[in-house]
């Protein structure tokens, strides 16, 4: 346990932690992690966690005896998660070691992708699922604080606090203890395990630090979220409404009036210059663009890196531009239109406000 540690330094060390890692929402499929261990598939367990705290790398597999002694031999570090007593006899039967060389790839570089991590776990790792997905995130963090070459790679309470902000907070709280029941001679004894470094209290202030972040860019992302509904709808309107002053400019050309008002006839003549909708098809694309590029930003949004809050601020500088230019790209269409309305014939006004009643939500 790390009893001495103050809530400021876990607070400092997932603020460093962020800079590096980001922060991530729950993992999803936690019960197909679950269903792969229970049909014994604890390999491809082992690599769906792997490949969700981001490491590229190939998990190899092998089992010991629930009576190993978790000792650093064979390249492997001891799984520290694993209790054992002053003999190294582990007392939860739970055991999982990392080989973790001396000269990690680093992260993000070709050679990391496939690197073989070998990974030994016990045999009765099925007994206490929960608590062996706890180990193997931790075990895992090992792996890609080492791969990272972070300066507290070697630090238990920074590797205790990886998956909590990669999205496993669910996991660890889920598997952190574990519960044994014995009765003998009409006495009953319960035995309560604790898995990871921190206590109780410091444990669930680690959480709500990382809640916190999470729910800041959280509130961002919604904040951006609405801003992309508003332009869209935005866009929306504003294409119908040149829709349908292209439709009546063509209707007037196609069967002109004879008489009109000086004023309208004007701004009829002004219509037909050859850049007239210049700017407005420029407004238009420019917005559909802006648009589609925030949508597909906030489409794969699960993981909040350190310059994910930046990113959504450029996208929200974006779309309030555009808003403010499609705004006024639609009323001035709207203005174009109320024209063009008075100029058509009778006949073309009852035909297309027909047309618009049976094929747009929106009319005006």
């Amino acid at each position: 346990m790390y009893e001495h540690v103050t809530n400021d330094q876990i607070v400092i060390a997932i603020d460093d932690l962020f800079k590096v890692l980001g922060a991530k929402e729950e993992m999803p499929g936690v019960v197909e992690l679950l269903d792969l261990l229970e049909r014994k598939e604890t390999q491809a367990c082992v690599q769906r966690m792997a490949q969700w705290l981001g490491l590229p790398v190939r998990i190899e597999l092998s089992y010991v005896s629930k009576d190993f002694r978790p000792g650093a031999t064979g390249g492997f570090r001891s799984a520290s998660l694993s209790r054992t007593d002053v003999h190294g006899h582990g007392i939860d039967g739970i055991t999982a070691q990392v080989a973790i060389p001396d000269m990690m790839p680093m992260f993000g570089t070709h050679s990391l992708e496939g690197y073989p991590i070998r990974v030994r776990v016990s045999e009765n790792c099925r007994d206490l699922p929960d608590t062996f997905l706890a180990v193997i995130a931790h075990e895992l963090s090992h792996v890609l604080l080492a791969a990272l070459w972070h300066p507290q790679k070697e630090s238990e309470l920074h590797t205790d606090l990886v998956p909590l902000l990669l999205g496993c907070r669910d996991i660890a709280r889920s598997g952190r203890k574990t519960v044994q029941t014995t009765t003998t001679q009409n006495q009953t004894v319960t035995h309560t395990t604790t898995y990871g470094y921190l206590p109780d209290d410091q444990f669930e202030f680690a959480c709500q630090r990382v809640s916190e972040i999470l729910e800041h860019l959280r509130t961002r992302r919604d904040d951006l979220q609405g801003l992309a509904s508003a332009v869209r709808a935005l866009l929306s309107e504003t294409e119908q409404r040149a829709a349908r002053f292209r439709s009546q400019l063509a209707s007037l050309d196609a069967r002109p009036r004879m008489t009109m008002a000086g004023t309208d006839a004007r701004e009829i003549v002004r219509f037909h210059s050859h850049d007239y909708t210049r700017a407005w098809d420029a407004t238009v694309a420019g917005a559909r663009s802006s648009l589609t590029a925030a949508e597909e930003f906030l489409k794969s949004l699960v993981h909040y890196r350190a310059r994910t809050a930046e990113s959504m601020a450029e996208h929200s500088r974006a779309l309030s531009t555009m808003r403010t230019r499609l705004q006024a790209t639609r009323d001035a269409l709207g203005h174009d239109v109320a024209i063009l309305k008075r100029t058509c014939s009778p006949l073309y006004r009852i035909w297309h406000s027909r047309l618009l009643r049976r094929v747009l939500p929106w009319r005006g």
